[in-house]
């Protein structure tokens, strides 16, 4: 580290206090959520890092009547030049709350404990209503589990979870056989979700062999392509009528197959 903060430049501070940032939501996704899937993990931290929260902090607290731009950025642009884009804009902004998160941090003996302290308070209002809604299902988990005699709180829901994410491997077990191919592709591209604004995947899942070529079993939607293969493949797993008739084709199959290896 250099003797003196001041020493460093806003570009180093900017690039420690990307780094700070990165781990410190990290940590405040991961104790605030112990269930939350890795995706949406990975999904709530970019809502709290991206440049466009950042740059809301930045004007919160001011922090751009504290800092030199380039003309670029004033209402009217440079004389004879172009106005920097909102975008360009915002990511300056976003640049300048990093820089400061750094400075804060390294300024004072104390100064991890206490950014740290501050960005929980300041994060939880960016994600105030996911967070509402963990201490809701945390609240049912622990209701559910007292009603059930269960000692583990968690485990319901652990089982629960596992369940719905093995749905492809319950639709493989169920109609997939030797020479049978199912596969999960796009359909099209990710939409915004209407409560979050986070990318919205949607998958689905097909069928080759069985007499048939290419055929939509269903389809999903969800924060990741993970969780909208799975969803996909629970919803083919809900059509009994088609589930069925490719179960009935797998048994004939296999009936057939024993019974050439018994002559």
């Amino acid at each position: 580290m250099v003797a003196k903060l001041t020493d460093m430049s806003y570009e180093r501070l900017e690039w420690i206090g990307d780094a700070y940032l990165y781990l410190i939501s990290s940590a405040f996704i991961f104790q605030t959520f112990p269930n939350l899937s890795t995706g949406r993990s990975a999904q709530l931290r970019e809502k709290l890092v991206k440049n466009e929260t950042l740059s809301s902090y930045t004007l919160q607290y001011h922090l751009n009547e504290r800092t030199k731009f380039p003309a670029e950025f004033d209402l009217h642009g440079r004389v004879g030049g172009s106005q920097a884009s909102q975008k360009a804009k915002k990511k300056v902004l976003g640049d300048v709350f990093e820089a400061y998160v750094a400075a804060a941090i390294l300024g004072d003996s104390d100064g991890l404990s206490r950014v740290v302290t501050w960005l929980k308070v300041l994060w939880s209002t960016s994600i105030s209503k996911e967070i509402q809604d963990e201490h809701k299902t945390q609240t049912t988990r622990s209701i559910n589990s007292a009603e059930s005699g269960n000692s583990n709180g968690n485990s319901n829901s652990v089982e629960a979870t596992d369940q719905y994410l093995n749905a492809k491997v319950v639709l493989a077990k169920t109609i997939g056989s030797k020479g049978v191919r199912i596969s999960y592709e796009d359909l099209g591209e990710p939409k915004k979700a209407k409560d979050s604004g986070l990318p919205l995947f949607t998958v689905g899942v097909f069928l080759d062999g069985w007499g048939e070529t290419h055929l939509q079993l269903g389809y999903g939607s969800g924060l990741s392509k993970k969780e909208a293969g799975a969803r996909a493949a629970q919803k083919a797993l809900n059509n009994d009528k088609l589930i069925k008739r490719f179960e009935a084709k797998k048994l004939d199959f296999q009936a057939a197959i024993q019974s050439q290896d018994g002559q």
